[in-house]
């Protein structure tokens, strides 16, 4: 895990942890070596057993589900641990840089790399918004690496060349307007 991502995680389970403490709950969070746990601290009265919810995106951050997945519960008896099933991500829900790739235009280098750059954009709504919505007021031209294609691929990622994920029920669009200069 990065030292950054590594930070912002910390940062996330100090938060909680104050917030647990706060309102006196018997739960412990944190690290189980890459991934995170959630444990009730004690004993329980007979048939009592905590139950934990949080938002999809939250859960996501933490491992407890991929992304665009839908969280249900943590349910806890005395003692008991429940420990994530991925490693947390703090950018897996909603990257701050978006890059678009296309198959179709000459390389350009993009850190450090060669890759196909058709436009870059900065998510500046990335934590408030499940639908993200990018503007261009101007045009921009690009020169294509063919004079004529069949297809087309287009590739949304984020900055380290990962596909974005996105949930299968909602749209994905880009327009592209292709013209002789």
């Amino acid at each position: 895990m990065s030292e950054q991502k590594l930070q912002t995680i910390e940062n996330i389970l100090n938060i909680l942890s104050e917030n647990i403490l706060k309102e006196e709950l018997p739960l412990g969070i944190g690290f189980d070596g890459e991934r995170i746990k959630i444990k009730c601290n004690t004993w329980l009265q007979p048939e009592t057993f905590l139950e934990i919810t949080m938002s999809d995106e939250l859960a996501s951050i933490l491992g407890y589900i991929e992304p665009t997945k839908k969280f249900t519960k943590i349910i806890l008896h005395d003692y008991e641990e429940n420990i994530s099933l991925y490693e947390p991500n703090i950018f897996v829900m909603y990257p701050k840089n978006i890059v678009i790739g296309c198959d179709i235009l000459d390389e350009t280098i993009f850190c450090g790399e060669h890759v196909k750059l058709l436009k870059m954009v900065t998510n500046i709504e990335h934590s408030t918004k499940n639908l993200l919505n990018f503007e261009f007021l101007q045009d921009e031209f690009i020169d294509l690496n063919v004079k004529q294609f069949k297809n087309i691929q287009i590739n949304i990622m984020d900055a380290t060349g990962n596909l974005v994920k996105t949930d299968n029920s909602t749209p994905t669009r880009l327009q592209l307007e292709f013209s002789s200069v």
